[in-house]
């Protein structure tokens, strides 16, 4: 049985999570996105993971291109994998996307129809030779123009 964490959301980083080529190599505001997402999971909701705009606003975000494109490189380096189509791709548009953690097992929610599943560990599998991700996204707008010390969220 899966154990509920009560209270304030808190995670761990696996050491070898944050030191992974893939890790390293994200984008700044990449990152960033996968902190605010991390900060959902209560310990029994990997896979109901929301990524919408209206979700994040509260922590600054503001554009959802910006999440697309931080979501499209999460995926893309292994650190999260889609659980549930939404939007238009779905033929709903009043649904969104969940998402999981690769590094977490996913969590089995029936009423969202998400099966369970071990923790894949995705990330471990990055090649930067064959990351398609990067060729095909501006870093503008996912790069950092705050100071080392401060917050950063996208504009």
């Amino acid at each position: 049985m899966a154990q509920k964490f009560l209270g304030e959301p808190r995670y761990q980083v696996p050491r070898e999570l944050a030191d992974s080529l893939a890790f390293r190599s994200l984008p700044v505001a990449a990152k960033v996105l996968w902190h605010d997402l991390m900060m959902q999971f209560r310990g029994c909701n990997n896979g109901n993971i929301n990524a919408a705009l209206s979700e994040l606003e509260h922590c600054n975000w503001r554009s959802s291109t910006t999440i697309a494109k931080g979501l499209r490189y999460l995926i893309g380096h292994g650190f999260i994998k889609e659980t549930r189509m939404g939007g238009k791709r779905a033929g709903k548009l009043k649904q969104c996307c969940l998402y999981a953690f690769t590094h977490l097992p996913i969590h089995v929610n029936t009423k969202l129809k998400i099966q369970g599943k071990e923790a894949t560990h995705d990330y471990r599998n990055f090649d930067p030779n064959k990351n398609v991700v990067a060729a095909s996204l501006s870093l503008q707008k996912m790069e950092c123009d705050a100071p080392h010390n401060a917050s950063c969220r996208s504009t």
